[in-house]
């Protein structure tokens, strides 16, 4: 009779819902009522009954997943998820005041860190999110708009996890790539900026910057917004006059045409046109200072050597 009412009262804890009112009881066991396995276990405060952690099993016993509330007010504040082996796959920290997913750590099953991710409070939404390559360096880093949710700007690291690789930028209607920064090696410096259009996403412009600054443009690139084949070549001069620009064939992507300009950039001295098969020039047209032809001297396109001069 001792032992068949020691049994009813050990099935009725075990079954029990979770209440404010189980105050002398320290912990609570639940099992599977399928397999008689250990599926989770409660622990509470002592003062004010409330949950302060629980754990879930596996089958074969281990932990796969252990949660911590606010002793006070019940909220869940973190979770950890766990590996077969016993290795931790993620952490999550949760707001006290909202209850919302706060931030997220993923791990690699030798403890180092793949992942963070960082939410809004309120909300709940992701707002950052930072990826680690395996020594702990940051290999990149990606923020989120609140609103749409969509990302907007996406960095990327170079192998000492400090010094920027490249930078990307998002439109938030869209989604598309707008611009693409690149810089050059252990600098916080630009080298080249690419930028993309918002309808087909093809790159349209991209502007390389001199050795010693991100301001001064040493060279645009035009592109087609349609085919993303490049169509013009524009070279400035460190004062920010042009120098020359090189025109592009549509179909074959060749060089079809160079044309000089004189320092104030913007009288032409001369004109250059290439033959689109050979590649070779075949016509070269000089200018004088007012703009009048001075001469034009034309070439075989497949020697590429001048074969008469028009004065």
């Amino acid at each position: 009779m001792k032992q068949y009412t020691f049994l009813l009262l050990l099935l009725t804890l075990i079954s029990a819902p979770l209440t404010a009112h189980d105050k002398n009881i320290p912990h609570k066991h639940r099992y599977d009522p399928d397999t008689g396995n250990l599926a989770t276990t409660d622990y509470y405060n002592a003062g004010t009954g409330k949950i302060y952690s629980r754990y879930y099993y596996r089958a074969d016993g281990s932990t796969k997943r252990s949660d911590f509330y606010d002793r006070l007010t019940g909220l869940r504040i973190q979770t950890s998820y766990y590996r077969p082996d016993g290795t931790a796959e993620r952490y999550e920290l949760y707001d006290l005041t909202t209850g919302k997913i706060a931030g997220r750590t993923h791990y690699r099953s030798d403890g180092s860190t793949v992942r963070y991710d960082r939410y809004d409070s309120t909300t709940g939404k992701i707002k950052f999110r930072s990826y680690k390559r395996p020594d702990g360096t940051r290999e990149r880093s990606e923020y989120y708009d609140l609103t749409t949710g969509k990302i907007w700007e996406h960095i990327h690291y170079r192998p000492n996890g400090w010094a920027f690789e490249r930078i990307e930028r998002y439109d938030l209607t869209t989604g598309l790539r707008i611009q693409t920064s690149y810089y050059r090696p252990d600098e916080s410096i630009v080298s080249r900026t690419e930028y993309y259009d918002l309808t087909t996403g093809k790159k349209i412009q991209t502007r390389y910057y001199r050795d010693d600054d991100d301001i001064t443009i040493e060279r645009v690139d035009f592109y087609n917004r349609t085919t993303g084949k490049k169509t013009q070549a524009q070279y400035v001069r460190p004062d920010d006059t042009v120098e020359r620009v090189d025109f592009y064939d549509l179909t074959t992507g060749k060089i079809a045409g160079r044309t000089y300009y004189r320092p104030n950039g913007i009288v032409v001295e001369r004109a250059e046109l290439y033959d689109l098969k050979s590649g070779k020039i075949r016509k070269r047209e000089h200018f004088r200072p007012d703009g009048t032809t001075e001469r034009i001297e034309n070439y075989d396109p497949r020697t590429g050597k001048r074969t008469d001069t028009d004065l």
